[in-house]
């Protein structure tokens, strides 16, 4: 579980040098060369000036060493694996998965590259303190089945470096307080401070939830999902009146309280835990491997397919799979019974498919696409992503790595597209 990161909203650049400047505009409206740390940018966006202890590296504020080639990469990704490893233990502990492996290759099949890209630029570290806090609560007895539970070490242990008035691609890599706003011609932004939100706070008078900064109303007042005990009001349906948070569930008695385990009485799947399911009134747990299932509910292990009435693991490669178009429903389809990296590859002939590896660097893209990674150039091979700042030619929707775009010649932030007001 990555810690959570939002995009900020987008600005419009002061300056109007624009995007035939190959580096930054300063604020006479002149081209800088934007390789300096007093004024850092590229194609035509505003000039940053990098604060204490960053330097311009490729038109960003980076700490030194980082960016292209620098960095500890490997490092941050065999931290990532670690995080993702322990977390995949819980799942199997809990019931959710069939086993770690399956778990990793379904859900963690490569850490996020635009996070791998800000780490090795410097723009952001991963914690250690909340790093260690968080294996620990996930390999110690106090790791719970319950997401009302999870500590926040575990969902904020990525730590911006990139200071107010820093060149960054998302918000992430801003410091606490700042987001990172940018727009489709000052691209990579810059971050800049958070603002106080909209709305009625909670406790105030009101009957129309949309005023609300919490989106809930209760008994009159503005008032957010409740914790346990808090008061709330059972039967409602999903997203009516007010709700509790993650984890909990509006019990008989009219307070939040933690779900009812399996084998206890329910009225809906909100009664039951996390990734468990209400059947015949009854909280049960997910179909383990080998359990028969039905492909109009498969209700199987999170890592799992209904594949021919039992509970299997995805198919490897080489293995015959269905044409998506002849799939009753979405539990049979190619996408879920293959495995991970593999597509069904469908012969025209004979309409029999094969699960087939995606391809990787200077392979026919296929039927499938290309590999994780990778994207189809105009020729229609395999070729590596480019990475953000770099040159594009808009040969594809990912011709850049995840959340990036190709825009006007250069790989950037793919939300710097769309300026809010």
């Amino acid at each position: 579980m990555v810690g959570a990161l939002v995009v900020g909203a987008c600005f419009k650049a002061a300056s109007t040098c624009g995007a035939d400047c190959a580096g930054c505009c300063d604020a006479t409206g002149a081209c800088q060369p934007g390789n300096a740390s007093q004024a850092c940018g590229v194609r035509g966006g505003a000039c940053n000036s990098c604060g204490d202890g960053l330097a311009c590296a490729n038109g960003v504020c980076a700490q030194p060493g980082g960016g292209a080639g620098g960095g500890t990469g490997s490092k941050d990704a065999d931290t990532l694996h670690e995080l993702a490893t322990a977390q995949c233990e819980v799942y199997v502990r809990c019931g959710w998965a069939h086993s770690v492996a399956t778990c990793l290759s379904t859900f963690f099949p490569a850490p996020d590259e635009v996070l791998l890209v800000a780490l090795k630029g410097g723009r952001a570290i991963l914690a250690p303190t909340q790093v260690n806090a968080c294996l620990d609560w996930y390999r110690g007895p106090s790791a719970s089945c319950n997401w009302a539970d999870y500590p926040p070490s575990c969902l904020n242990y990525v730590a911006g470096q990139v200071p107010t008035g820093g060149a960054c691609y998302w918000s992430g890599e801003c410091t606490a307080g700042n987001q990172c706003v940018g727009s489709a011609v000052a691209c990579p932004g810059q971050c800049l401070p958070i603002p106080p939100p909209k709305g009625l706070p909670d406790g105030t008078p009101s009957t129309w939830a949309p005023d609300c900064q919490s989106g809930f109303v209760f008994n009159g007042l503005c008032a957010g999902p409740g914790s346990r005990l808090d008061p709330c009001i059972p039967n409602q349906p999903e997203g009516a009146e007010r709700n509790c948070v993650d984890g909990l569930h509006c019990g008989p008695g009219g307070v939040c309280v933690d779900p009812v385990p399996w084998g206890g009485a329910c009225r809906s799947l909100y009664d039951c835990g996390t990734w468990t399911q209400c059947i015949a009134g009854i909280c049960q747990p997910l179909l383990r491997m080998g359990e028969p299932c039905s492909r109009s509910t498969p209700n199987c292990q999170i890592d799992l397919v209904c594949q021919a009435g039992q509970c299997r693991v995805r198919l490897p490669a080489g293995a015959a799979c269905l044409n998506e178009l002849v799939c009753a429903d979405y539990t049979a389809c190619p996408a879920e019974t293959c495995g991970p990296g593999t597509y069904c590859n469908i012969d025209a002939a004979t309409d029999a498919g094969v699960c087939t590896v995606f391809g990787t660097l200077g392979a026919p893209c296929g039927q499938g696409g290309c590999a994780a990674g990778f994207s189809c150039d105009d020729t229609a091979h395999c070729q590596p992503q480019k990475q953000p700042g770099h040159r594009c030619v808009g040969a594809g929707p990912d011709e850049c790595v995840p959340h990036f775009g190709c825009r006007n010649g250069v790989c950037v932030r793919a939300e710097c597209t769309d300026p809010t007001p």
